[in-house]
C-alpha cells in the first residue's frame, strides 16, 4: 500500500517522508490515544457542510471556504496598507460571516421543513442518473456480446465501443494572399518565418509569433498531411487528409475527384464536402470534431440535405461536448 502512494507523491518528497509515520500513527492510536482514535472512526476528522452523503471536507478546506466567506466579494485587497480599515475588518468580517450563514442556514431548515426532508443521497443515486447507467451497462453488455470481448483484442483494426472506424478525413485551412483574411491577419503584427522539417523545434514560448506567418502554417499542415499517410492503422481504414487545393489519401486507388482540386479555402465550409463524399462512399455513422462555432451553424443548416443515419458533433478541446444532428 505504502508503495502505490509512494509512486504517486514522487515528485513531493516531503509528504512522502511522512507516509509512513501516518501509517504508523494509524495503527497507534487504539493504545496510545484512544479517545482520538473513536473521534476518528467517527469521521470527525472532517467537516459536513450539508446532510448529503459523500460531501465532507477536509478541515483546512473548510477554513478556506470561511475564509472567503470573510472577505466578502470586495476581499481584502488593499486593507492591509490601511491600519484602522483592517481593524474593522479584521472584528466586523467573522460576525458579518456567522450572521449572513445563519440566515442561510435558517431558510435551509425552513426548506426543508416545508417539504419531504432534505434528500441525503449522492448525486449518482438519483433516478436519473441510475436509469441512465442501467441504459450505458446494457448497451455495453449488448457491444461486448456482438464484438467480443475489447481486451482480447489482437486485431489491427481502430475500433470502438460500437464500431470499426472505416474512414478518417482531416481538413486544414488554406491561405491565399489575395483573400480578406489575409490583410486581416497581417494588421496582428509581424512574426518569424520559420521552416517546417521533422528535425525542426516546437514553438514555445513564440508560438504566437510563429502562427502570425501565412507560410508557416501551410507548411505545418503540409507536414501534417504527409504524416497521417504514415500512421499505421487498420487495413480498413481510410486516410484523408487536405494538402492546400488538393487531397492526399493512404489508399493510392481511392477516387477523390469529388475533393480535389478544391477552391475552398475555409475549413468550416470544405468539412462538408468531405462529409457528402463519405456519404456517397456508404458511411452512414459520421462524427464531426471542430473547435470553431461556425461549423455548428453549417450543420444546422446542411444535416438535413446528406441523407445521413447519424451524424454526431464534437466541439471544443480536451472534455469534448458531443452533440447529436439527426
Amino acid at each position: 500500500m505504502m508503495t502505490h502512494i509512494t509512486r504517486m507523491w514522487h515528485d513531493h518528497p516531503n509528504y512522502t517522508r511522512w507516509i509512513p509515520i501516518h501509517v504508523r500513527d494509524k495503527f497507534a492510536f487504539d493504545t496510545i490515544a484512544p479517545s482520538i482514535a473513536t473521534e476518528f472512526e467517527s469521521g470527525n476528522f472532517v467537516v459536513h457542510k450539508t446532510l448529503s452523503t459523500f460531501s465532507a471536507i477536509a478541515i483546512d478546506q473548510a477554513h478556506e471556504q470561511n475564509n472567503k466567506l470573510v472577505k466578502g466579494e470586495g476581499g481584502v485587497i488593499g486593507l492591509t496598507e490601511n491600519a484602522s480599515q483592517l481593524l474593522r475588518w479584521i472584528v466586523c468580517g467573522p460576525e458579518m460571516a456567522r450572521a449572513v450563514n445563519e440566515f442561510e442556514l435558517s431558510q435551509e431548515l425552513i426548506k426543508h421543513e416545508q417539504s419531504k426532508g432534505p434528500d441525503i443521497r449522492h448525486n449518482e443515486h438519483v433516478d436519473s442518473k441510475q436509469k441512465a447507467y442501467v441504459k450505458q451497462v446494457i448497451a455495453l453488455t449488448a457491444t461486448i456480446e456482438e464484438m467480443g470481448n475489447p481486451f482480447l483484442e489482437e486485431s489491427e483494426d481502430l475500433l470502438l465501443l460500437t464500431h470499426v472506424i472505416y474512414r478518417i478525413d482531416v481538413i486544414w485551412d488554406e491561405y491565399r494572399q489575395d483573400s480578406l483574411k489575409a490583410s486581416t491577419c497581417g494588421k496582428r503584427g509581424k512574426g518569424i518565418r520559420r521552416r517546417v522539417q521533422a528535425y525542426s523545434t516546437i514553438p514555445g514560448h513564440n508560438r504566437e509569433s510563429f502562427l502570425r506567418i501565412d507560410d508557416n502554417k501551410t507548411d505545418l499542415f503540409d507536414y501534417l498531411a504527409e504524416q497521417l499517410l504514415t500512421l499505421t492503422l487498420s487495413v480498413k481504414t481510410t486516410v484523408v487528409s487536405t494538402k492546400v487545393s488538393e487531397v492526399v489519401c493512404n489508399k493510392p486507388d481511392k477516387n477523390n475527384g469529388n475533393l480535389s482540386p478544391c477552391n475552398y479555402k475555409e475549413a468550416d465550409s470544405r468539412i462538408f464536402l468531405h462529409v457528402a463524399d463519405a456519404v456517397r462512399s456508404g458511411m452512414q455513422k459520421i462524427m464531426i470534431r471542430t473547435v470553431d462555432p461556425d461549423v455548428v451553424v453549417i450543420v444546422v443548416s446542411a444535416v438535413h440535405k446528406l441523407n445521413i443515419t447519424s451524424l454526431w458533433m464534437a466541439l471544443g478541446v480536451g472534455k469534448l461536448q458531443v452533440y447529436p444532428c439527426t
